[in-house]
């Protein structure tokens, strides 16, 4: 009989199972030694043999007692992080347990925290070489090409990347680069409460900084106008959000550079179903393009607007309107600096306001105001440090949102997920008049190999994980749930929910319902702006006195004696910051971390890592939902005894039991300073009682 296959030689067999028992035996120990180091290294390397009292104390004696700490005067007191893992943070503990912590604010660790795969990028790169941009590397082009191709035209032709270290050297770099192209003109157009950096040259064009504390009058050559502020500012509006696809048209195209067609997008905007925009009133004809001489900017519209909007609501205008009125501003300080024989340096702005309360701008905003600053021989700055690498989910960079492309983009905080990283990209054209100058430019670590590594990383991840395709559809169904189990509920305390993708914003208010399309309280003077508010830009050139400066463009909207338009005057919500400081306490308690934004600090901040899913959107709900609860029903909203009027279930059905309660004992009532949430300010608190991981109880 024939056999096709000779019988296997037991020896083989034996020396073959040996081999392979071997290798599982060698790989099992070594992760299980790996293991053992990264635990011994927490315990003995991170704590430093230090408890969490020790480390607090040594910080107050060696650290400036300007730096911001988290949750210092709270129950439950400051977080020591040592650890995190995707959307969590984890709070350590003395006797070696801890506490997971819900991260719903950091939007500096965009992919998540403790990535493993940019782990592996950067040991690899540190194992090799780590040096700066004289020398010739692969992974920088290669970075530098794959940024540039995120960009819409012309910048995906024409862009130019500067790397830096962060978010504020490259809004300083931008701003060297427009004025050399504006001819040294320091003249600089910037929106109320925008922060654009730590550096003096941007704390000087930011009113976050310089109206706060510690603040200062900005020089001459800053030209603040009123921020666009739909729901509690200068003009208001009563119609629903735009979504984020039907916000805007979709941006114009500039034809490609001749034989360069241009490459397909590395991340493409989602495709928006057939919703036009409202329609815009006329502010005049189209300008021709820029220049590089300053020209007289098309007028601001005098036109009255319309009485009522496109959805019927009575006393208010249609967000294009606002949009229209805001750019006015803009494009009225544009005039003034012809008349005055001054040349426009560059109009700076977020594509959507981060510390102005999570602000999604009004429709064709920044078509008009572009318009206006082009003409007038301007640069467009777009800062995009903390909308910009798909946050938006809409668009991969926010200003697209609105249907421009700016002449520089700026970006920083989640370029490399927390590895210190920010870029400039240019037009050509600017960057040519930079590099004419004369002058070197060279940045020690701005552009290293390691960086650069970094951020391609970062973005290979948000394209295989599909990170911008999450960000819309939680951020939608999000924002969806606080509509309608906080706004709905209780609209005595939520006046208004906003945002795009997952950068959202929560306002709360105090007095009767406030929210958008409600009634809330009037009276407030200059849209709600206290004496410690500077005037904003155009004031001087009108001639009024102190007490009552109006912003640009005010005479030809027709003021009344209070300088606010009488439509206006019957629905002004009132601000709440005590609500929102007591909210944010009261979520740390339950395992969540938020913040708080705003000029009058009263709004929720919400802009998590894009890892962040609809099962961390139902527990942060379930918390913000039971937080909000407990406020009404202690008499907060401003209601007697409050009654609440929303559901009171147990936070993300029963999330909060595996989880843990954050450190807090349940029914403590937070009480908190409303600086303590966005400053941070330093307390003299005890360490919270604490407990294990998935201990079940709040409060052990």
């Amino acid at each position: 009989m024939k056999t096709t296959k000779n019988a296997p030689n037991p020896l083989v067999v034996v020396v073959a199972l040996a081999s392979t028992a071997a290798v599982v035996t060698i790989t099992l120990l070594r992760y299980k030694r790996q293991r053992h180091q990264r635990q011994k290294y927490q315990q003995e390397i991170s704590m430093r043999g230090l408890t969490r009292g020790q480390v607090l104390e040594i910080r107050r004696a060696h650290l400036a007692g300007n730096l911001s700490l988290s949750f210092s005067r709270t129950p439950t007191g400051p977080l020591c992080v040592l650890s995190g893992e995707g959307t969590y943070l984890y709070d350590h503990h003395d006797d070696g347990t801890r506490t997971p912590i819900l991260d719903c604010v950091n939007n500096v660790a965009h992919v998540g925290h403790s990535h493993p795969r940019l782990a592996r990028v950067a040991l690899a790169q540190l194992q090799a070489v780590n040096t700066n941009t004289r020398y010739m590397h692969p992974t920088r082009v290669a970075y530098a090409r794959k940024l540039i191709a995120t960009f819409p035209s012309p910048l995906r032709e024409e862009g130019v990347v500067f790397f830096v270290n962060s978010g504020s050297e490259a809004n300083d770099l931008a701003l060297r680069i427009a004025r050399c192209h504006a001819g040294g003109s320091r003249e600089t157009i910037v929106l109320g409460s925008a922060y654009h950096g730590h550096t003096e040259s941007l704390i000087e064009i930011s009113p976050y900084k310089y109206q706060g504390k510690g603040g200062f009058h900005p020089p001459a050559y800053v030209h603040q106008v009123s921020a666009p502020d739909m729901y509690r500012g200068r003009y208001r509006c009563h119609e629903p959000e735009p979504r984020g696809d039907r916000a805007n048209p979709p941006p114009s195209k500039a034809p490609s550079a001749p034989n360069s067609p241009p490459s397909p997008p590395l991340f493409g905007n989602v495709s928006s179903p057939p919703h036009p925009a409202p329609p815009v009133p006329s502010v005049g004809p189209s300008p021709p393009p820029p220049s590089s001489s300053p020209s007289s900017p098309p007028a601001p519209s005098q036109s009255e607007p319309a009485r009522e909007d496109s959805t019927g609501a009575a006393n208010g205008l249609s967000a294009a309107a606002v949009g229209q009125l805001y750019a006015n501003e803009v494009g009225s300080v544009c005039q003034q600096l012809i008349r005055d024989k001054k040349r426009l340096g560059a109009f700076i702005a977020e594509s959507l306001l981060g510390c102005g309360g999570q602000l999604v701008l009004p429709p064709t905003y920044l078509q008009r105001c572009y318009d206006f600053v082009r003409t007038a021989g301007g640069v467009c700055i777009a800062d995009e440090v903390q909308v910009g690498f798909g946050r938006v989910g809409w668009h991969f960079w926010g200003f697209e949102s609105q249907g421009v492309c700016p002449d520089i983009v700026t970006m920083g905080k989640p370029m490399g997920n927390g590895f210190p990283l920010g870029a400039v990209v240019a037009r050509r054209e600017l960057a040519a008049a930079f590099v004419g100058g004369g002058m070197e430019y060279f940045n020690t670590f701005g552009g290293s190999n390691l960086s650069c590594a970094m951020g391609e990383a970062v973005l290979d991840i948000i394209q295989d994980e599909g990170l911008q395709t999450n960000a819309r559809v939680t951020g939608e169904y999000l924002k969806r749930q606080l509509h309608e189990r906080l706004q709905g509920p209780f609209p005595q305390v939520v006046g208004d929910v906003r945002g795009l993708g997952l950068f959202l914003g929560v306002e709360c208010i105090a007095g009767s319902d406030g929210a958008r399309g409600g009634g809330g309280r009037a009276g407030e003077k200059e849209s709600g702006r206290d004496e410690k508010h500077q005037p904003v830009a155009g004031e001087e050139q009108e001639g009024r006195d102190e007490k009552h400066q109006p912003v640009a463009g005010e005479e030809q909207e027709g003021r009344d004696e209070k300088h606010q338009p009488k439509e206006f005057d019957t629905w002004m919500p009132v601000p709440a910051p005590e609500a929102a400081a007591w909210i944010v306490a009261r979520a740390r308690m339950l395992g969540v971390q938020l913040s708080v934004d705003g000029p009058e600090e009263n709004v929720l901040k919400i802009k998590p890592p894009l890892c962040f899913g609809q099962r961390e959107a139902d527990r942060l709900v379930g918390v913000l939902e039971r937080a909000v609860g407990e406020y009404v029903g202690k008499g907060g909203g401003g209601e007697e005894g409050g009654g609440g009027g929303g559901r009171r279930r147990d936070a993300a059905g029963g999330e909060l039991g595996k989880w843990g309660g954050g450190g807090g004992r349940e029914g403590d009532s937070p009480h908190v300073n409303k600086k303590d949430m966005s400053r941070g300010n330093l307390g003299h608190r005890e360490m919270p009682r604490k407990e294990n991981v998935g201990g079940g109880k709040n409060g052990k």
